[in-house]
């Protein structure tokens, strides 16, 4: 079975050989794709400006770092890593383009924020931020938060279009970090509005087209955002995105409808055992129903009216809602109503309605446990694609280079030859010597050593597809369960590779036999044969049968001597 491992000692013998043909450039990639195979997952969250992508990375980190505003504001593109800054006062990495790193303050983070000319100007000289947090999420993953598309600023787009390599005319040095960043993302969070608009739809067709290392929706999942600020949205939120799923099929593997919003709302109410929801629950239960219905019509009636049938003042209601969104705050109180006041009532809904958890599982499904499978597909991918580049570029100047070599060789002997009466012997080591000082050749040995690395590359890939086709096969059983059986789920998740991908973990040792293994692969013939096509236990059937196939192949290859005596 492919391990990281195996992939490591690949790239150290595409390093050695390209290095032996001088490909100085080709190796110094190869070296730094070498360096990033251990690292986390890393997960872009990208979409338009204003769309709730700042917010969202709040939500999952627990913490407000990200900036939010009524503007597009993020102008640069910002890292959320895990580690401890050596200076609290000082959180935030910079990299500016001239190859400065510095450590600054929060307040520098905030003169980075806007869309005037003087902000952009200042943000145009740096890289990235990078943030790093003890975060346990953050031990799995990078975040990266993106400035949107669709900004009022053409600065502030063009940022993203470097991220996302969709246009062509930037300038040199932003065309190389285009390049660079489209090959160390591996997953992508795209957030959506309630309705995937066209605009939404070409840029996710177009951000896939520039991905590398990608297979159609096999690293995208869809996030509907701000579902709490339409009521009409939060209370059709699954419906919507079971719609925005079928629009963007092809794009995106899931979408999941949240409220990044209420989730930081709730996470702050719940510090310190709650106190927080429980002042605002008790303080809310004092106001009569239908007076408190009244309030929440509007927010200058919540916040401004008073009235001798409301025993909660003006300036006290105010005080509740804080910095609240005024609908997620509706949100937040009409729960309460509905639940009766009751905290643990009043928690569960909120965190349903939040739509983090289902989010969490997603991630964990889809990214982080497929982190070092996305990776390595990426890695491999890219080696392909630069021995690729290789064959079909390198090649043809090496092919110029050595004609040039060639015919100027042959002037040369020609010249030796003129005067090879005078002195025989002499011009014919002179000859000897101008053929080894320019040799040809060196053409077919690239082409030989591509060739063969190529097949290697292409072997890779399939195992690496093999998994991904087990991991989709995982997602389908985890949404259709009521179509198997408690047995059948028993069976195949571990041979879809749940415990591990070694052939030991996807069937128990004992039963790792030629006629086990043959049993069962007929046993889901059967089971393929005898239902609807198209369906999940159909296309959960015919993966069985293939892979207890494909376990069936390696066995016999492995015990080869042994089969008699089985």
């Amino acid at each position: 079975m492919l391990h990281k491992d195996v992939i490591g000692q690949f790239m150290k013998e595409c390093i050695e050989g390209l290095r032996a043909l001088s490909l100085h450039e080709e190796v110094a990639e190869l070296e730094e794709l070498r360096n990033q195979l251990d690292e986390c997952c890393e997960v872009a969250v990208v979409g338009q400006v204003k769309g709730g992508k700042s917010t969202l990375i709040n939500a999952l980190l627990g913490e407000d770092l990200a900036e939010t505003g009524t503007t597009e504001t993020t102008a640069t593109i910002n890292y959320f890593r895990y580690g401890t800054p050596e200076d609290p006062n000082r959180p935030v990495c910079c990299h500016r383009c001239n190859g400065t790193t510095t450590f600054e303050t929060r307040q520098f983070l905030a003169s980075l924020q806007g869309n005037d000319m003087e902000t952009l100007r200042r943000a145009d000289g740096i890289e990235k931020l990078e943030f790093f947090l003890p975060s346990a999420f953050l031990k799995q993953v990078t975040l990266v938060d993106t400035p949107g598309t669709g900004a009022v600023i053409g600065e502030h787009q063009n940022r993203t279009v470097e991220y996302m390599r969709l246009a062509s005319e930037l300038r040199e040095r932003h065309d190389k970090q285009t390049r660079e960043k489209g090959r160390t993302a591996d997953a992508v969070i795209y957030v959506i509005g309630h309705t995937p608009s066209a605009e939404d739809r070409d840029f996710l067709e177009a951000f896939q087209e520039t991905r590398t290392g990608t297979s159609g929706p096999y690293n995208s999942i869809g996030a509907i955002s701000k579902i709490d600020l339409d009521p009409e949205a939060l209370r059709k939120r699954h419906e919507l995105a079971e719609k925005a799923a079928r629009q963007l099929k092809n794009e995106v593997s899931a979408v999941v409808p949240v409220s990044a919003g209420l989730r930081r709302v709730l996470d702050t109410m719940c510090a310190d055992g709650r106190a927080g929801l429980k002042r605002l629950l008790d303080t809310l239960r004092q106001i009569p129903p239908d007076r408190l219905k009244f309030l929440l019509f509007r927010d200058k009636l919540f916040c401004e009216i008073e009235s001798q049938d409301c025993p909660v003042p003006a300036v006290t209601r105010k005080e509740l809602l804080g910095s609240m969104q005024w609908m997620v705050f509706v949100t937040v109180v009409q729960t309460a109503i509905q639940a009766n006041f009751n905290v643990d009532f009043v928690v569960e809904k909120l965190e349903e309605l939040t739509g983090f958890k289902p989010l969490r599982e997603l991630l964990d499904r889809q990214f982080l446990r497929r982190g070092s499978l996305l990776r390595q597909y990426r890695i491999v991918q890219r080696i392909k694609q630069l021995l690729e580049n290789i064959r079909y570029i390198k090649v043809r100047q090496i092919r110029s280079r050595e004609e040039a070599q060639a015919d100027k060789l042959k002037r040369y002997l020609r010249l030796v030859q003129a005067s090879a009466s005078a002195d025989a012997d002499t011009a014919r080591e002179l000859a000897e010597d101008l053929r080894k000082w320019m040799p040809v050749g060196e053409e077919r040995r690239v082409k030989e050593l591509c060739q063969a690395l190529d097949t290697e590359c292409s072997r890779m890939l399939h195992e690496l597809d093999e998994v991904s086709a087990d991991y989709d096969m995982l997602k389908v059983i985890d949404h259709k369960a009521q179509e198997f059986s408690d047995e059948e789920r028993a069976e195949l998740q571990p041979l879809f590779g749940l415990n591990g991908l070694e052939d030991e973990k996807r069937v128990l040792p004992e039963k790792l036999t030629r006629a086990y293994l043959a049993e069962r692969q007929m046993a889901w013939k059967r089971v393929v044969e005898m239902t609807a096509k198209g369906t999940a236990r159909s296309l959960v059937a015919q993966r069985a049968w293939t892979q207890y196939g494909n376990l069936l192949g390696r066995y016999l290859e492995t015990n080869a001597g042994s089969l008699p005596n089985e």
